[in-house]
């Protein structure tokens, strides 16, 4: 069959390429761990700023 190829070679691509990351994607995902961080440091704090005015 013609269509069994195509995804044979499809999934061989997904597999090799899964094991390394593009400059891209790298930089998106620190982007992303460090708006995380951000995030739960802020909260952190105002949680804190809200416990200390009580």
């Amino acid at each position: 069959m013609k269509g069994d190829g195509a995804y044979a070679h499809k999934c061989q691509n997904l597999e090799e390429r899964s094991s390394k990351l593009s400059a891209y994607e790298i930089v998106q995902t620190v982007i992303g761990i460090n708006l995380l961080i951000v995030s739960v440091a802020s909260a952190c704090i105002v949680a804190l700023k809200k416990d200390n005015k009580k």
